[in-house]
């Protein structure tokens, strides 16, 4: 793929940016940072299929020493969690919006025989389907920091808005870092991030300057309304 190094670089620019805010929602690439930031496998399981996230969408490295971080991608629902798994009716595009803590199990369990429950396509129970594959998930906060609580949890450490920050500057920090890599960009845009480019960005600051000069604008015609002036000055 042909890559606008200094566009991806603003664009991972922007995004450090974004994912130091609290409840900003993080994706794929966001997990291939921290399993590189903490030398660990990250796990994510999709219905009943697990992908392992360094090795499909980050950059050439080697073996990580630390471990597996299993999360799961589902999507929450009135009754519970959905399974995220493919549905053929949808594009084959998992649909997720909230990531679960993912714990292993010594046994896996067949799910069908032992609740009773059917599943179909990809209506089925998240839950159930981890079980399948020997995982437990467990809660996380629905407030926009879902994923940032799973870092949490398996960095060991209290799940509270302070921690979350700063694993977000630790996230953050680690765009910066590797902005001008070309491994490193070419992982981003596999996450399907969006490259902000010139034109763009151009766009934007105009749109930005444009609505700061019709604010403007507006607070000098209601000055003057109330002043019974009947000529405004810019």
């Amino acid at each position: 793929m042909d890559l606008d190094p200094a566009a991806v670089a603003r664009s991972l620019r922007r995004r450090a940016a974004e994912v130091r805010r609290l409840v900003e929602y993080i994706g794929f690439w966001e997990w291939v940072v921290w399993s590189h930031a903490r030398d660990v496998s990250v796990h994510m399981l999709f219905g009943s299929t697990i992908v392992d996230v360094r090795r499909v969408f980050g950059p050439p490295a080697a073996h990580p020493s630390g471990g597996i971080h299993r999360v799961a991608a589902v999507r929450c629902a009135g009754d519970g969690y959905r399974s995220s798994a493919v549905n053929p009716h949808r594009g084959h595009v998992p649909i997720s919006n909230h990531f679960l803590v993912g714990t292993a199990t010594n046994a896996v369990v067949d799910v069908s025989e032992a609740t009773g429950l059917h599943e179909i396509g990809a209506e089925r129970s998240a839950v159930r389907a981890a079980m399948r594959v020997g995982w437990v998930l467990r809660h996380t906060t629905r407030a926009g920091d879902c994923g940032i609580d799973v870092m949490a949890y398996h960095a060991r450490r209290v799940r509270v808005p302070s921690t979350w920050k700063d694993i977000r500057e630790e996230l953050a920090n680690f765009m910066l870092g590797v902005q001008n890599h070309p491994d490193w960009q070419q992982s981003f845009v596999a996450c399907q991030e969006p490259i902000l480019s010139w034109d763009t960005r151009s766009l934007l600051i105009v749109l930005a300057r444009a609505s700061f000069l019709c604010s403007l604008m507006c607070c000098n015609i209601c000055h003057a309304s109330r002043s019974g002036v009947s000529q405004v000055c810019y």
